[in-house]
């Protein structure tokens, strides 16, 4: 049996509130792009009452691809309210784990 390859992106949007909106989270790795819709009101939000910023987390997985080390990928977080869209670009690391992304909303 082979072993299948699957590249992990973990993306974190820190600093998300009642201001923040809806929010579309993007990774793009070797051309192919996924992305995930996080409704305030039904995803995020309505978990968190405290008043304090809140965050949210996506694992983007891309199953059957591989990835050279030191590769770049992109991970986005985009508010749909103002079309405000936050990146960051990593590099695969040789570490046999998911890269992680942690993004910053500023008010």
């Amino acid at each position: 049996m082979q072993k299948q390859d699957i590249f992990k992106v973990i993306v974190t949007v820190n600093g998300l509130d009642h201001e923040s909106g809806d929010v579309i989270t993007l990774v793009t790795v070797n051309g192919l792009t996924k992305s995930k819709l996080f409704d305030d009101t039904k995803t995020y939000l309505s978990s968190s009452n405290t008043g304090k910023p809140t965050i949210i987390e996506y694992t983007s997985t891309f199953p059957n691809m591989t990835v050279k080390i030191d590769s770049q990928f992109k991970a986005c977080a985009l508010l749909v309210k103002n079309s405000e869209l936050i990146c960051h670009t990593g590099k695969n690391s040789p570490a046999f784990r998911p890269e992680i992304v942690d993004l910053y909303i500023e008010h």
